[in-house]
């Protein structure tokens, strides 16, 4: 459901790709995740 609400900036903007909108929020998104992993690692198995 989540990629739905991609999609629909890729419409109104009238790009040639549909999913240009996700590839460009790739990075960011790998960037959160591995800090959530790391902050996870230090608070949750630190104690």
């Amino acid at each position: 459901m989540a990629a739905n609400f991609n999609l629909v900036p890729a419409m109104l903007l009238e790009l040639d790709d549909k999913h240009a909108v996700i590839k460009a929020q790739v990075p960011l998104a790998l960037v959160i995740f591995a800090a959530n992993v790391i902050l996870m690692m230090v608070l949750v198995y630190r104690f």
